[in-house]
């Protein structure tokens, strides 16, 4: 039976591997160089969902309120986006607010070019 070890041992190599960001495909090629056995796609996969990125959202959640709480009772806020391949037909476009005075970001996005219109004025009232 596997002990604790070896189950957090997997947790934060795939906790790494996705924060780097570094797909199953790569990790598995390297353990393979290595002649280690590595996890499967479907663990990993479950790692990441279950665990990985809700722990990333948490944090990113606790920090943006950090942000939004310090921020000064009048704000200065500037958008800017910026589409994924310039001169290509691009498809994402990621989106930031900005906070003037303190050069904080204070939200950011990345938004598929069908939604602009709708995302950017219910994004642009939560701000």
């Amino acid at each position: 039976m596997l002990g604790t070890e070896t189950l957090s041992g997997n947790l934060a190599i795939v906790a790494a591997a996705q924060v780097a960001p570094v797909g199953h495909s790569n990790f598995n090629a390297l353990f393979k160089a290595a002649k280690m056995l590595a996890i499967s796609e479907a663990h990993f996969l479950r790692l990441s969902k279950w665990y990985v990125w809700p722990t990333v959202e948490d944090a990113y959640a606790m920090k943006q309120a950090h942000i939004i709480e310090s921020l000064p009772e009048l704000i200065d806020i500037a958008i800017d986006g910026q589409y994924d391949s310039p001169g290509f037909s691009s498809e994402l476009c990621a989106v930031s607010a900005i906070e003037g005075t303190t050069k904080q970001i204070v939200d950011f996005a990345v938004v598929h070019k069908s939604e602009t219109k709708m995302f950017l004025a219910e994004w642009s009232s939560t701000v």
